[in-house]
């Protein structure tokens, strides 16, 4: 019996030291290829030529960079367990598709960058689960599809990175629940138009970029909640007619706010003429728009034309 009892702790003992070597070797391998510091709370992967994410990795990582490699896709499960993993890198790769709950478990990430990849469509539910995320960059990709549900649950986001695709649609409610979003840029894609209330719920919404589409007209439900808004871009759009929503938006949130609007762009008169999209010069009596915007950008309330 007693035999027995030493044999056995002596197997414990050994599985023991056994996990332990392999956990302890599975991370020197890892520093091996890529810079780690002495807590593996940081790991550097970047530019090292690499075709996959090398595993496993430590558990207790916080900082994952791993741009400028050749990874064209990361295998499912490639993060699990990583739960205090704080900021992924994954720019200027080769990456095409985004696997469903990739990111899943991820509780603490509160930055991830795809840009610079080759990613054409994301599934729905990629990101579920993100509650910390506070910045997302997927610029410079060739994404042509976002699925209505794709931000749904990113309550702490607040800069959302979309420049440089191909995007020519964006559904109305696809930001609903970003009430903590600051900057959104949709530069550089394919959107010809901008559906109503589609920003609807970006109360916190300071810098919005739409430069270099397709736009043609700005519907006035467009400003729906958006109050503090500080910077728009609208320059080099597709021949957009002058309109006197825009310009009685900006008059009125320095009356009512007393903060100014800054707003590039320009729009075609009826002639025409192209003209600074805040100078229209039919544009005088905005009493009624500023009696719909005022309804709109800070009650909600549908107004009557």
């Amino acid at each position: 019996m007693f035999h027995h009892v030493v044999s056995y702790r002596r197997s414990l003992v050994l599985i023991l030291c056994t996990i332990l070597f392999l956990e302890t070797q599975a991370d020197s391998d890892i520093c091996k290829i890529c810079t780690c510091n002495s807590l593996t709370t940081r790991i550097n992967c970047a530019r090292r030529n690499l075709l996959s994410i090398p595993q496993p990795i430590p558990t207790n990582v916080e900082y994952l960079y791993l741009f400028g490699n050749n990874i064209s896709t990361i295998k499912e499960g490639v993060f699990t367990g990583l739960s205090n993993l704080k900021t992924v890198d994954l720019s200027y790769n080769k990456i095409s598709r985004i696997e469903k709950e990739m990111f899943q478990g991820l509780h603490s990430l509160e930055e991830l960058d795809l840009y610079e990849n080759n990613i054409s469509t994301i599934k729905e539910g990629t990101f579920t689960g993100l509650s910390n995320l506070k910045e997302l960059s997927l610029d410079s990709n060739k994404i042509s599809r976002i699925e209505k549900e794709m931000f749904q649950g990113l309550h702490n986001l607040e800069k959302l990175d979309l420049r440089w695709n191909n995007i020519s649609t964006i559904k109305e409610g696809l930001f609903t629940g970003l009430s903590n979003l600051k900057t959104l840029g949709l530069r550089n894609n394919k959107i010809s138009r901008i559906e109503k209330e589609m920003f609807q719920g970006l109360h916190n919404l300071e810098k919005l970029s739409l430069s270099f589409n397709k736009i043609s007209r700005i519907e006035k439900e467009m400003f729906q909640g958006l109050h503090n808004l500080e910077i728009f871009y609208l320059e080099n759009n597709n021949l957009m007619k002058c309109g006197c929503h825009l310009p009685a938006f900006v008059k009125y949130i320095k009356k009512v706010y007393n903060r100014t609007v800054a707003v590039s762009g320009t729009c075609q008169e009826g002639s025409g003429k192209r003209i600074p999209i805040l100078d229209y010069s039919q544009c005088q009596n905005y009493s009624l728009f500023q009696r719909n915007l005022q309804c709109q950008t800070c009650s909600g309330i549908k107004c009557n034309e």
